[in-house]
């Protein structure tokens, strides 16, 4: 799994995304799912920070910043990847 949180999506630049891959029978690794949040936001940066366990995966954006402070949680989302 890769992070790409300065990736377009929809058109919204910066939002961010993150891609699995797996491994092909031929050694190759092959894109399996490109991952974005579920309302793709400008500058949100999806996909910062990305961390796998067998089959969940999370995927975290920067905190969001509110009248100039930083909320102190980032948030995350989960997926449950399906074989």
């Amino acid at each position: 799994m890769v992070g790409a949180h300065l990736a377009d999506v929809s058109g919204k630049s910066d939002a961010g995304a993150a891609y699995v891959f797996r491994r092909g029978a031929d050694g190759a690794w092959v894109e399996e799912k490109k991952l974005v949040a579920s309302d793709p936001q400008a500058s949100a940066q999806f996909g910062r920070s990305v961390a796998m366990d067998c089959e969940l995966i999370a995927i975290s954006a920067p905190p969001e910043t509110v009248f100039s402070v930083a909320v102190p949680l980032p948030s995350f989302t989960a997926f449950l990847r399906s074989l």
